[in-house]
């Protein structure tokens, strides 16, 4: 179980030892969402706006949620997508034990 658990430990140690607070690349694009947010402008078509080829809508909610909370802290979005890792790994183990347990009962019957 602990060799299981060792990447998720190990991403948010990496986070911890190299994790630097700096906006760079695609997250400028998240700026503009603060300026309209502290103005008071942010309108619903401001999250669901398309970003390359794809709409950004739930973690651009995030990202304000997360910014507003932290002052936009990236260190702290690094360890919420390791958080999101974590819960995944847990949601795939789950799925995992489920399916050999049902594949243990299917070949002993």
């Amino acid at each position: 179980m602990l060799l299981i658990l060792l990447p998720a430990a190990l991403g948010v140690l990496y986070v911890h030892t190299f994790g630097v607070s700096a906006v760079y690349g695609d997250s400028w694009s998240v700026v503009p969402l603060f300026d309209k947010w502290f103005s008071g402008t942010l309108q619903v078509s401001d999250l669901w706006s398309q970003h390359n080829a794809h709409r950004s809508f739930f973690p651009n909610i995030a990202y304000v949620l997360l910014g507003i909370v932290t002052e936009y802290d990236k260190v702290a979005e690094m360890y919420l997508i390791q958080a999101c890792f974590f819960v995944t790994l847990v949601i795939l183990l789950l799925a995992f034990r489920t399916a050999v347990a049902h594949l243990s009962n299917n070949l002993r019957a």
